[in-house]
């Protein structure tokens, strides 16, 4: 005998009302658990105050990525301290031989030893570089086409050529094309622009030999926002845009706009009053540019490109990168949808439990990062013309 639908809907919330009857003691309606009754934490205005809790490292990863980022906490205790901007030059060279070794002397040697390369240190228009090539020599398909690594370090490490040799090595190397890196002028001896006006002069030196489709841009940190002001500030000077460009551990959004991922610090720890190293990458409390770009507009799309929609509009194919410990993850994810719905042909990639430059200088010698610079050395290979 057929059995109508509505029969077996009806027999169905009889179970289990039967079944709720059987298992749970009768309640008053006056004790019935609301169904988030619990300590509130949000404020009328939605900001929620999160009690302390325990957060292991991702399951996602391998073991060398978590011993790395375990190793990176440890140590930074024993960071360099940064000087203030108006102390002497010998506390400046102290510094930058200090910080050389602390973030880029391990660093270096793993680098020669895993990515094979020649590097030529040199000039370009002026502007210190080095001209970074494979071991083996450039690949046929890459002759005619040359990457622009701009350095990250807060626009205040990495002076010389270290902090370039150690972005360009494994590009060059797994990419098997030329990397030039840029040894930029920064704080404390100069501010915005000379960054910009350094990579301008490397820029139009390349122009001579090499299409604009031809030539891509990509930093981390301060390189990333760099490589972004380049493009805006090649906008300003009518120079024709690059091939692609990578904007790694930082993002093109209007200055001093945070999001979620304001929970983490720089080193990839949460942002606590009590944490020395609560640093914030974008913006200030105060909300004026410091450092190099201390006395720059907050609405010149030159100095912050994302102040100005009709300037990202023009970007060329872009790739973006963070980690989803870093505190410009947020960013990353609205600059990257940004850039979608400008028309801009955008990429993201997202480094599970990886901080703020994860694959650059704190998880550098595992598999995760090589993944990652693998994808990247790809991503241009696909996007920068032939």
């Amino acid at each position: 005998m057929a059995t109508k639908p509505e029969y077996w809907g009806t027999l169905r919330v009889l179970m289990l009302g039967m079944l709720l009857a059987s298992s749970s003691p009768p309640v008053s309606a006056q004790n019935a658990a609301k169904p988030y009754d619990a300590p509130k934490i949000f404020d009328p205005d939605g900001t929620l105050h999160v009690p302390p809790f325990t957060l292991p490292q991702s399951d996602f990863v391998g073991e060398a990525f978590k011993k790395a980022y375990v190793e990176n906490l440890n140590n930074l205790e024993n960071s360099p301290r940064i000087p203030p901007m108006n102390a002497s030059k010998k506390e400046w060279d102290q510094f930058d031989a200090d910080a050389d070794r602390f973030y880029f002397g391990r660093e270096a040697e793993w680098m020669r030893e895993h990515y094979p390369i020649d590097v030529t240190d040199t000039n370009m228009a002026g502007v210190h570089v080095a001209i970074v090539t494979p071991k083996d020599g450039v690949a046929p398909r890459n002759r005619h086409r040359v990457l622009i690594n701009v350095h990250g370090g807060a626009f205040i490490v990495g002076r010389g050529l270290v902090a370039a040799k150690n972005e360009s090595v494994p590009i060059a190397s797994i990419g098997k094309i030329k990397v030039v890196g840029v040894d930029y002028r920064m704080a404390p001896y100069n501010k915005f622009p000379a960054a910009s006006e350094d990579v301008e002069a490397v820029y139009r030196e390349l122009l001579k030999t090499y299409k604009p489709s031809e030539i891509g841009i990509y930093g981390c940190s301060a390189g990333g926002v760099l490589t972004a002001q380049s493009v805006a500030w090649f906008q300003s000077k009518n120079l024709p845009r690059p091939g692609a460009i990578g904007i790694f551990c930082s993002a093109p959004v209007p200055f001093g706009q945070q999001g979620d991922s304001r929970i983490w610090t720089l080193p990839g720890v949460p942002a606590v009053e009590s944490n020395p190293a609560a640093t914030v990458l974008h913006g200030s409390k105060s909300q004026r540019p410091t450092g190099y770009m201390e006395g720059a507009d907050i609405n010149d799309p030159k100095a912050f490109p994302g102040s100005s929609l009709e300037v990202l509009a023009k970007f060329p194919p872009t790739l973006l990168i963070s980690g989803t410990r870093a505190p410009e993850l947020s960013a990353t994810i609205v600059a990257h949808a940004r850039f979608l719905k400008l028309g801009v042909d955008s990429y993201l990639y997202i480094e599970e439990g990886g901080p703020h430059g994860a694959y650059d200088t704190v998880t550098y010698a595992t598999p995760e990062a090589h993944d990652t610079l693998a994808y990247v050395a790809r991503w241009f290979d696909q996007h920068l013309a032939r």
